[in-house]
């Protein structure tokens, strides 16, 4: 367990710092947004906060299957309505001028290829500085499943030609929306109503895409 890890589990040994929920309640954005806040006011840093797995969150609306032609996708697990709360993005990794933190090895990672192969497809910007990674490995927990949410467009431009069509298909497809919460946490938030086993997409536009792996690339961002 690195640092972070211990410096959470630390932070929430005292049971009041996450409140308890009804067994069948799912978590609002606005509840987890307290919540980080309040973590945050008893002195957890911000970088711990961004790389947490929080525990027992109330928050089980989607699943992980097959997406055809895409390999693993997040499909709705019930109705959900636009505004929903639907998972988080984890920071599983967390890219910034100085590094990774963790470490990569840290966490299981010992080959570059592996590490660069990963920041390819599961890294992405959450501030201006800073951009985080999660492992697919860890599938388990629905409150962080972000990392498995799918472009809805099934073929992202590799040029500028390819670049309106692109548009078109992902702004018309997409159902869901990744964005910063407090900075604390990246989470996917419903833009419409989605049914009952329904693949869930987000719109990440091209410059993810067109410039995703030079930006994120290496131990260092660029300037």
């Amino acid at each position: 367990m690195h640092f972070l890890s211990k410096l959470l589990a630390l932070s929430l040994s005292a049971p009041s710092r996450i409140k308890e929920f009804a067994p069948d309640h799912q978590l609002h954005w606005e509840e987890l947004g307290e919540i980080l806040m309040n973590l945050k006011d008893q002195g957890v840093p911000d970088l711990v906060l961004m790389n947490a797995r929080l525990p027992t969150l109330p928050l089980s609306r989607l699943s992980i299957k097959e997406s055809p032609g895409r390999g693993r996708g997040v499909f709705a697990a019930q109705d959900c309505q636009e505004g929903d709360l639907l998972t988080c993005y984890p920071g599983d990794l967390i890219l910034q001028p100085t590094g990774f933190t963790p470490d990569p090895k840290e966490v299981g990672i010992q080959d570059d290829q592996l590490l660069q192969d990963l920041m390819s497809r599961y890294c992405i910007g959450m501030t201006d500085d800073c951009a985080i990674l999660g492992l697919p490995e860890r599938d388990q927990d629905m409150a962080y499943v972000g990392h498995f949410i799918n472009d809805a467009c099934q073929e992202p431009p590799s040029n500028e030609e390819e670049l309106e069509a692109y548009l078109e298909e992902s702004q018309a497809k997409a159902n869901a929306q990744l964005i910063p919460l407090e900075n604390l946490h990246m989470v996917a938030l419903a833009t419409r109503d989605i049914q009952k086993d329904e693949e869930v997409f987000v719109f990440y536009g091209p410059i993810y895409w067109m410039e995703h792996t030079s930006t994120w690339k290496g131990q260092v961002l660029e300037p």
